[in-house]
C-alpha cells in the first residue's frame, strides 16, 4: 500500500506482454469524499497502461507533485491516443514504438493509418458532453498557443487526424510524457523494453464496502464514457455485479479492509 490507495497489476510473462488482471483499491476512510473519485479515476488510467508518474509535466493528471484530479488535459488525451494506436502492438519493442509515434505525428510516417480499423466508440450522454464542454472552456486558454480544440460533440476526433493544424511542439511534449508514464513501472521506474496495453474489451467490477457513494459512481460513469469516446481504446464497461467476468477489480473500502482483500 502507498498512502491511502493500493494498486496491483498482473502481466503475462510471455509475449504479447499485456495486462490480464488489475486490482485497484481506494481507502475510502482515509480520504475526504471529494478526493475519493479522483483517486479512483487516476488508478483506472494507470491500469490502462500508464504505470509511472511524470516529474516534468504539471499539466498532466500523472504529474507526481500535483494535486489529485480526475480531469484529463489535452496532453493526457494525446498520450492515451498514442498508446492505443493500432500500429503499437502489445509486446512491441518500446523504443520502436516511440519511433513509430514520432513518424506518425511528426510527418515521417512509414505506416498507412487508413488501413487500420479503429475500435468502436460509444456516444456520450448529453450530461457527459456538457461536463466536457465546461472542461474545454477551462482548458482553452492554456492550449490556445498550440491551436488545439477538443471535440465535445459526438465521437472524439483524434489528434492524429488534426496533426496538420497543431504545433509539432505539442507532439514533442506528448512523446516525452508518453515515455515517462508508459515506459516505466509505477514504483521502480524501470523500462523492460516492451509495450504493455489492453487488447480486449475491459470490464470493471466495482466493489464497495458499505454504502456506495453516488458521487464516486457518477464520476466513474463519466470517466468511462469519456474514455470510450476515444475510438482507439478497447470498449470499457463497469458494474457492481461480482458474477460478471471482469478484468479490473476496483475496491472502495476502509484501509484495514484493503490490507487483506487486495
Amino acid at each position: 500500500l502507498q498512502d491511502a490507495s493500493a494498486f496491483y497489476v498482473n502481466w503475462t510473462n510471455d509475449p504479447p506482454y499485456r495486462i490480464y488482471k488489475a486490482t485497484l483499491g481506494v481507502a475510502s476512510d482515509q480520504l475526504p469524499v471529494e478526493e475519493i473519485a479522483p483517486a479512483a479515476s487516476q488508478k483506472l488510467l494507470q491500469a490502462l497502461g500508464f504505470m509511472s508518474t511524470s516529474e516534468s509535466h504539471p499539466d498532466s493528471i500523472f504529474y507526481a507533485k500535483g494535486p489529485a484530479t480526475c480531469e484529463l488535459s489535452d496532453l493526457d488525451w494525446l498520450i492515451l491516443e498514442m498508446h492505443y494506436r493500432p500500429e503499437l502492438k502489445p509486446g512491441m519493442d518500446f523504443d520502436r514504438a516511440v519511433e513509430i509515434l514520432e513518424n506518425l505525428y511528426l510527418g515521417r510516417a512509414d505506416y498507412d493509418p487508413a488501413a487500420e480499423e479503429p475500435s468502436p466508440a460509444e456516444l456520450r450522454t448529453e450530461a457527459a458532453k456538457e461536463e466536457e464542454r465546461q472542461a474545454v472552456e477551462k482548458d482553452q486558454e492554456l492550449w490556445q498557443s498550440f491551436g488545439l480544440e477538443l471535440n465535445p460533440e459526438g465521437p472524439r476526433e483524434t489528434f492524429y487526424e488534426r496533426r496538420a493544424d497543431i504545433d509539432p511542439e505539442f507532439f514533442e511534449r506528448g512523446l516525452k510524457l508518453y515515455e515517462e508514464v508508459a515506459g516505466s513501472g509505477e514504483f521502480d521506474h524501470d523500462n523492460d523494453g516492451f509495450v504493455k496495453k489492453w487488447k480486449d474489451p475491459i470490464h470493471i467490477y466495482v466493489d464497495y464496502e458499505g454504502e456506495p457513494n453516488p458521487a464516486v459512481l457518477d464520476t466513474l460513469d463519466r470517466v468511462v464514457m469519456q474514455l470510450n469516446s476515444l475510438k482507439l481504446l478497447p470498449e470499457i464497461t463497469y458494474s457492481m455485479d461480482e458474477n460478471e467476468a471482469y478484468n479490473i477489480h476496483l475496491l472502495f473500502a476502509p484501509l484495514d479492509e484493503l490490507t487483506y482483500r487486495m
